[in-house]
Parts: C-alpha cells; structure tokens; sequence
C-alpha cells in the first residue's frame, strides 16, 4: 500500500518540469505528506474535542488546512469541484499565500519549542518547485490517506513515536524516537524543576502518554487524569499541586520538555 502510494507520487513528479531530481521528488513530496498528516492529525483532534463538548483550536487555520485547499469536500465526501483550486491558480495559491502563511509560524510562534515554531522552520527551508499547477493538483489527489501514515509508522519501526517523530521522518529522514524515550528525557529535564509532588504528577501523566500517546497530553485530558491519580478526590489534587491554575500551567508547563530542539536523532 505505502509503496503504491509513491509510485503514484513518482509518477506525477516526473512529468513537472521544476522537478528534475531524486532530491525534487523526495522534498516535494515531503512538504505534501507532512501537511496531509498534520490535518489528519487535528481533524482527528476537532473530532475528540467535539465527543467532549469543547472546541478546538487549528493550528493551521482558514484558508490554509488542506482540506480546503487541496481536496475540498462536498457534505457527501466528493471532491468540490466548484471550489477546488488547479492549475495557475493553485501554483500562485501556494507560492503567494500557504507558503508565506506557514513560514510565518516562526514570528508568530510563542516559543523555539512550540509545533507552529517548527512549522515555521520547515517551511522556511523548503521552496514549492511545482511548475505545473494541474500536476500539483495531481499529485494532491493522490493517495496521501491516513492509512498511509499507518504503514509508514510499521515500515520505519516507529509504533510507539508521536506524530511529530513520523512527520519528521518524512520531510527531514530524522530516526523517530519513541515515546519512552522522549518521556525519559523530559524527565531529565524537569528534575531540578518541580517539587517532589509535581514530579509524581508528572511522572504518572508520562506513564500514560508513553502507553496511550500523545492524545494524553490533551487540555481536556488533565481533569481525568486528576480523577485517576487522586481516586476522584479533587481536593486532594489541590492540596498537592495548589489551585486549578496552577495544576493546569504544571500540566502544560512540562510538555515542551518532550520536544526539546535536536530531541529527534540525526
């Protein structure tokens, strides 16, 4: 499935004429899967947040996920085609606005360690090469389905990493770690930081991101893991972590340690 899905890719990419290398097609195709997995990963997300009453928040917002620019839907799942973007128009989309839109996420981003940071830094060293809107539209069409980022996480052994570790493999071949690997560095990390209490809290909510993933780390997520570690009794959970603010800012305040910089291997 995974090597059908390349081939198709291949098959496009040689007919482009800003594609004339092995290197084009593999960053070309790179920057595609990575922004087909990233709205695959907060539509799952919007969906989760939604069962739990809540919204929310894209990091790639309107006009820029890919669901709107490069496969638009009608409400019965075909393609819009009274809305789907192709040839010239779609090559000065992406040039014009996506492209300067994702860059962007370096300024905008509240920190080096932050997802839209990074983002940014993709999307900084990467050009779109595509001469041929008609291709691109192609090869946008083509495959890029979530069951593909299924086998891809089987075919390079990586099961137990994030999102971010497969991401990183497509558009950088960066080694994925796990997630126990990443939880143990993080826990180096925030060892001189944290009383004894908040260490315990943190260690108990790494232990079920390492077996559940990242999902775990969900703002949504925090009140049952409360309920989980305190046996239901909130007030205890206060009286170790002090009030709901500052149980909140711990819970979000460790994160970034799992994704420290140069935390994915070379």
């Amino acid at each position: 499935m995974f090597e059908q899905t390349f081939k198709n890719i291949d098959d496009i990419l040689h007919k482009d004429a800003g594609c004339t290398s092995e290197l084009d097609y593999t960053e070309q195709s790179s920057w595609l899967l990575f922004l087909k997995y990233l709205d695959a990963l907060e539509q799952d997300k919007a969906m989760e947040a939604a069962l739990h009453g809540q919204v929310y928040e894209f990091i790639v917002a309107e006009p820029s996920p890919w669901a709107i620019w490069a496969a638009p839907r009608t409400s019965d799942g075909k393609i819009d085609y009274d809305h789907v973007l192709t040839g010239d128009d779609l090559r000065e989309f992406v040039d014009q606005k996506l492209f300067p839109y994702l860059r962007g996420f370096t300024q905008r981003a509240t920190g080096p360690n932050t997802i839209e940071y990074k983002i940014g830094q993709i999307f900084g060293e990467i050009k779109n090469k595509f001469q041929s809107g008609w291709l691109l539209a192609g090869l946008a069409d083509k495959g890029f389905g979530g069951d593909a980022l299924t086998e891809m996480q089987h075919m390079i052994d990586a099961e137990d990493s994030d999102i971010f570790d497969v991401l990183a493999y497509v558009a950088f071949a960066l080694v994925p770690l796990s997630r126990v690997e990443r939880a143990a560095e993080a826990r180096s990390q925030v060892q001189p930081l944290y009383a004894d209490r908040q260490k315990a809290f943190i260690d108990f909510v790494l232990a079920h991101y390492t077996k559940e993933g990242v999902g775990e780390l969900d703002g949504y997520k925090l009140a049952p893991l409360l309920k989980l570690r305190y046996n239901n009794a909130i007030a205890d959970a206060t009286a170790d972590l002090g009030t709901p603010e500052q149980i909140r800012g711990l819970f979000i305040g460790f994160q970034p340690y799992l994704y420290e910089a140069g935390s994915v291997h070379t």
